[in-house]
């Protein structure tokens, strides 16, 4: 099923949550590991089913309550329209890899986790609450989101000097 669905919908998983690699990680289990995602992810109804999945990643996990919620950038392509149109969401699932939150975005990409927080580029316009900001803090079993502006000073980036922890 996975070969059909990859061949059909042409999917690029570009990273995945790496599991039980024993500090060692090969091509095989990088490649196992993102099968693997891509297959809950398709479980979890995490994708449109009339729409053409052009791009799949796995952007980084949220910790929350001690355990992993995994965050993944979707673009969709609408399929009948006479001009090709994009659909974009950041899907949160948890720890079960069932669909928690689905976010629609325009141009604001997600950029990485910082324990419950996910940065996004951009102020991401957030319908549930009403606001919009480039910092999403999730609660509740990510179940709960509130979303504030963060100025690029503040934001706590990766320095490059260790490697992250997600």
């Amino acid at each position: 099923m996975l070969s059909r669905i990859s061949r059909h919908l042409r999917v690029l998983v570009v990273a995945a949550t790496i599991a039980g690699c024993g500090g060692r990680l090969t091509v095989e289990r990088l490649q196992d590991a993102r099968q693997g995602l891509l297959q809950k992810a398709f479980a979890a109804n995490s994708f449109d089913p009339d729409r053409q999945v052009t791009h799949v990643s796995h952007v980084c996990s949220l910790r929350l309550d001690r355990q992993w919620f995994p965050v993944l950038d979707i673009q969709e392509i609408v399929k009948g329209e006479v001009v090709p149109r994009g659909a974009n969401s950041i899907v949160v699932l948890d720890p079960e890899f069932k669909l928690t939150m689905r976010l629609p975005y325009a141009t604001e990409r997600p950029l990485f986790c910082h324990d419950n927080r996910l940065y996004v580029w951009g102020d991401l316009q957030v319908e549930e609450t009403a606001s919009e900001g480039n910092e999403l803090t999730f609660t509740e079993h990510a179940r709960h989101l509130t979303v504030r502006h963060v100025e690029a000073n503040d934001v706590p980036a990766l320095s490059g000097k260790a490697s992250p922890e997600q």
